[in-house]
C-alpha cells in the first residue's frame, strides 16, 4: 500500500512540475503582438470603431502578469475622427478569475490619456453606442471570435465564460497627463480639460467607488481660463444601463466666459440611463464669488 502510495505521490509532484515548466515555457515565449489585428479586428466588428495599436505590447511575468502598451487609439463609430488615444497604458491581471468571467486587475497606470467628446445638433452624445450594451453582450462577443471552437465543445469542468455573468474588478485608476475635448453643437460651445490627473478608488461594477480629480478648464467658445478640481462617488451598473456620479463636490476658479470666478462650487448628483437617453440631475447647488467683466449679461442658447 505504501509502494503505491509512494508511486502516486511521485507522479503527482511530476505531473506539477511539468505543468509548471509547460506553463512557464508558454509564458516566456508568447508574444501578445501576434493578437494586434485579432484585437483590432474584434473592436472593429463589434463597435464599427476602429482601434489602432501603434507601439509595442510588453508581457512581464514579475510579481504579476502584467501588460503595458503603447501608442493606442480609437476613433468615433463609422468615422476617422478621434476618440480616444493613450501614449503609455500598464496593467497587472490575475489569470484564474478570467475562467469566472472576473477580470482582476491589480492596478491600472494611464498616461497621455486624450478623449474628444461630442454632443450633434440632436443631442447625441459620440460615446453613447459604448454604454448602451450590457457586460454580458461583450463578454459573449469576445469569447466567441477568441474560442469559436471550443465554446461548441467544451465540456470539461472548466466554467463556461459565456454563460457567467462578467465583471471587472480593478484595485484602482491612475491617469496622469489627461485631456478631454468636448463640442457641443446645439449651443456652440467648445472646452476641454488639460493636465487632467485623476485617481479612483477599488473599481467593480454595481459599487460605489471614489474618484477624485484636478486639471485645467480652457476654451474658445466661451472664452475660458480657469483650474478645476472635484471629487465624488461613481457608481456603474452597465447590467442596469445606468452610470451615476454622487455627491459631487466641484470647485472652480478662474475666467468662464464674461465671468471672472473668484471661487465657484458646485454640489449634488447626476445620473445617466443609456437605454433611455436620460440625464437625471438630483440637488444640484451652485455657489459662487465673483464678478461680471461685462455689464450686459447674455443668455442666448443655454
Amino acid at each position: 500500500m505504501k509502494k503505491w502510495f509512494k508511486r502516486g505521490l511521485f507522479a503527482l509532484v511530476v505531473f506539477v512540475i511539468v505543468a509548471l515548466v509547460g506553463a512557464a515555457v508558454f509564458l516566456l515565449t508568447f508574444d501578445p503582438n501576434a493578437y494586434k489585428n485579432k484585437v483590432e479586428q474584434l473592436v472593429f466588428d463589434r463597435y464599427q470603431r476602429q482601434l489602432s495599436i501603434d507601439g509595442d505590447i510588453e508581457l512581464s511575468l514579475f510579481p504579476r502578469i502584467g501588460l503595458a502598451v503603447e501608442q493606442v487609439s480609437l476613433t468615433d463609430k463609422q468615422s476617422d475622427e478621434p476618440f480616444a488615444a493613450v501614449d503609455h497604458a500598464r496593467f497587472a491581471v490575475a489569470v484564474w478569475p478570467l475562467l469566472w468571467n472576473r477580470l482582476v486587475v491589480d492596478h491600472v497606470a494611464v498616461s497621455g490619456l486624450k478623449m474628444w467628446l461630442h454632443r450633434d445638433a440632436q443631442g447625441e452624445f459620440n460615446f453613447m453606442d459604448l454604454l448602451q450594451r450590457g457586460p454580458n453582450e461583450v463578454a459573449q462577443h469576445t469569447s466567441r471570435s477568441f474560442f469559436p471552437t471550443a465554446q461548441a465543445q467544451s465540456t470539461s469542468m472548466v466554467p463556461d465564460a459565456s454563460q457567467a455573468e462578467f465583471q471587472i474588478d480593478i484595485a484602482g485608476l491612475e491617469l496622469k497627463n489627461g485631456e478631454i475635448h468636448f463640442t457641443d453643437e446645439p449651443s456652440a460651445t467648445q472646452l476641454r480639460v488639460v493636465d487632467l490627473e485623476l485617481n479612483t478608488g477599488r473599481m467593480t461594477f454595481g459599487q460605489p467607488f471614489d474618484v477624485i480629480f484636478k486639471g485645467a478648464l480652457q476654451g474658445e467658445s466661451p472664452i475660458t481660463d480657469a483650474t478645476l478640481e472635484g471629487q465624488a462617488v461613481v457608481q456603474l451598473e452597465p447590467h442596469l444601463y445606468r452610470y451615476s456620479a454622487q455627491r459631487m463636490n466641484l470647485a472652480l476658479s478662474g475666467h468662464l466666459g464674461a465671468y471672472e470666478a473668484s471661487a465657484a462650487t458646485l454640489r449634488g448628483g447626476v445620473e445617466l440611463l443609456t437605454h433611455t437617453k436620460d440625464i437625471r440631475v438630483r440637488n444640484l447647488e451652485l455657489s459662487t464669488q465673483g464678478k461680471w467683466r461685462s455689464d450686459t449679461l447674455a443668455l442666448d442658447k443655454v
